[in-house]
C-alpha cells in the first residue's frame, strides 16, 4: 500500500472524531458525521480502484465535475483529503450543521450506490 493511500485513509477515518467546539453535536448529527464519513471512505475508496484500473480501459468514467473525466489516482487522493473541511465546516457553524451533515450523506449516498450499482464493490487494499 503507497504511504499516500494509508496517508489518505487514516485523515477520512479520523476527521469526525476529531470535530471539537463548544457546541454540543446532538446525537442525529453525530450519527449523520459518522455515517458521512464512512460513506467518504467507501466513495474514495471505490474512486480510487477505478482511477487504478485506467478506468476501466475507458469505459467507465468519474462523474463529479470536480475531479475532470478520468482522474489519476493521486488527483483522487487530493480531492478526497479535502474531506475534512467538511466536518470542520459543520464544527465552526453549528447553525447550518445538520444541513451540510444531511447533504454531505445524501450525495456520498448517491456516490457510492452508483459505484457499487455499476461496477461492483472490492474492499481489497
Amino acid at each position: 500500500m503507497r504511504l499516500s493511500t494509508l496517508l489518505t485513509a487514516l485523515v477520512l477515518a479520523f476527521s469526525v472524531p476529531a470535530a471539537h467546539s463548544e457546541d454540543a453535536w446532538s446525537d442525529t448529527d453525530r450519527t449523520l458525521a459518522y455515517a458521512s464519513g464512512a460513506l467518504l471512505l467507501a466513495d474514495w475508496h471505490t474512486t480510487r480502484r477505478l482511477a487504478e484500473g485506467n478506468w476501466c480501459q475507458h469505459q467507465c468514467y468519474e462523474t463529479n465535475p470536480a475531479l475532470g473525466r478520468y482522474p489519476s489516482t493521486s488527483a483522487v487522493d487530493r480531492h478526497f483529503a479535502l474531506a475534512p473541511l467538511i466536518f470542520i465546516a459543520a464544527d465552526q457553524f453549528p447553525e447550518y450543521r445538520h444541513d451540510i451533515l444531511v447533504i454531505t450523506t445524501l450525495v456520498e449516498s448517491v456516490a457510492v450506490a452508483n459505484n457499487i450499482i455499476k461496477f461492483g464493490w472490492s474492499w481489497q487494499f
